[in-house]
């Protein structure tokens, strides 16, 4: 416009604007939002190869120097043996994350772990002791000049084949028959640790033979879809969900009754009731073979929106059926008349050659003819020992599978304990432990002291 002859125009406010660099390089994080997302120990191998240098070189001289002094760059490099410690739902996956993002200004590296599932899964069992991969994948990506990178779906223990080839995942070197550590100073994406050969291969004819079984594939699926949820569905997840879940399928299958839903599930009753009160959280492979028996979605059960998706045309409670001659085998027991013997007969044939599983005890096949197990053995002696020798063997056999499978889970509890840089004493142990009370026995204490003897070798060794 013009103001007495002049012209006069629009003020104009210049400033320059404020531009933030990240001091290390602003990697893009792989496959975020996809099944595949990329795990953090890969996004570590592959900050570093990006600043030619090794892991090691990485975590000791940027890395560490941003976490308290527990966790500095000799822990890290002693925990970095351990997926759990790096990809996982604890302390030092949340600590790396934090450096991390500050390091790259990426704001969406949690993603790349199981962090944001802590409240529905536990970190016992979650993850594999080693690496594994799919050659196909390596390969592929090798051909087609994508960067190689390893899933956080690979790392779960749960998860045994490859979504994209349904062949199995490979945990050792083709070349040097050796296994992986999950990250170590020299580790390098594709390549073996140990003698460095390519890891990438088209499937082999045996691999190639091996297919899939329908439920393996629909847990490697259920888990992709679970790793796809966006940050503000991950916020819906919460442990109070899975008490609600337990509490509707107890409700709707077997009337309320827990111990019921146990038998039908085939876990520990104990272990059902801990899970329901949410004193416990069930393990991932627990909460996958629940969603499987009742066709749930694995995200719909984390999330507390089952809904109408529960499928009960086969877990209706069975009707109940008199036991033949029930209430006169009671009576005549009652007053010492004789009973039924070929009634008897078939039940006691019946339960041998069925093979039922779990076997029952002549106890319960008396208990469901109606009559006392005195009488059966009286009438029937060969017949109730065959039963009672069955019945004898699975429950030693079950005993026995208890302790090791405690044996185990101790041994992992004491290194997932020491990676957390927590010692493992006997009290944290059991409070992690899936049944505490099998620790009275000799095996499992004795694996517990092993365990702790291994661990202060190893660190001794690694002290400089």
């Amino acid at each position: 416009m013009r103001v007495d002859n002049l012209e006069v125009y629009e003020s104009w406010q210049v400033s320059v604007p404020t531009i933030y660099h990240s001091y290390l390089n602003h990697l893009a994080p792989i496959g975020v939002g996809t099944p595949l997302v990329e795990s953090l120990t890969s996004y570590i191998a592959r900050l570093a190869a990006s600043h030619t240098m090794n892991v090691g070189t990485l975590l000791e001289r940027e890395i560490s120097r941003l976490i308290e002094k527990k966790c500095g760059a000799t822990h890290l490099l002693s925990i970095s043996r351990f997926l759990g410690a790096v990809n996982g739902v604890g302390s030092t996956s949340q600590d790396l994350v934090w450096a991390l993002e500050r390091l790259t200004m990426h704001q969406d590296l949690n993603l790349l772990t199981m962090l944001s599932f802590s409240d529905v899964i536990p970190s016992r069992n979650l993850f594999r002791s080693v690496r594994a991969w799919c050659p196909a994948c390596y390969q592929e990506w090798q051909e087609r000049g994508n960067s190689l990178y390893e899933p956080l779906l690979w790392l779960l223990k749960v998860v045994k084949y490859c979504p994209v080839h349904q062949t199995p995942l490979i945990d050792k070197c083709s070349n040097c028959q050796h296994s992986n550590p999950p990250l170590s100073r020299e580790f390098q994406l594709g390549f073996c640790s140990r003698c460095h050969t390519w890891l990438g291969q088209t499937a082999s004819k045996n691999n190639a033979s091996i297919r899939v079984t329908e439920l393996e594939l629909w847990k490697v699926e259920s888990l992709g879809a679970l790793l796809t949820l966006t940050p503000s569905s991950r916020e819906k997840l919460s442990a109070t969900n899975l008490t609600q879940q337990l509490s509707m399928l107890a409700n709707e299958v077997t009337e309320g009754n827990i111990a019921a839903l146990a038998r039908r599930l085939k876990v520990p009753k104990n272990t059902l009731w801990l899970w329901h009160s949410g004193e416990v959280l069930p393990l991932l492979e627990s909460s996958l073979n629940i969603c499987a028996h009742f066709k749930l979605s694995l995200v719909d059960f984390f999330t507390g929106e089952v809904g109408e998706s529960l499928d009960l045309d086969n877990w209706q409670l069975p009707k109940r059926q008199p036991s033949p001659g029930n209430a006169d085998l009671a009576s005549s027991v009652v007053r010492g008349e004789s009973f039924d013997l070929k009634v008897a007969r078939c039940w006691l044939e019946r339960e041998l050659s069925q093979s039922e599983h779990p076997p029952i005890s002549v106890s319960e096949v008396a208990r469901r003819l109606g009559c006392h197990r005195r009488v059966l053995y009286k009438y029937f002696p060969d017949l109730c020992s065959a039963i009672a020798v069955i019945y004898k063997n699975y429950r030693q056999q079950s005993h026995q599978e208890n302790v090791n499978y405690c044996c185990q889970q101790v041994r992992e509890i004491v290194v997932q304990l020491y990676a957390e840089g927590q010692y493992p004493s006997e009290g944290r142990v059991v409070a992690l432990m899936d049944k505490p009370a099998l620790l009275r026995y000799e095996e499992v204490r004795s694996a517990l002291q092993l365990a702790r003897t291994d661990l202060r070798s190893t660190a001794s060794l690694n002290k400089p």
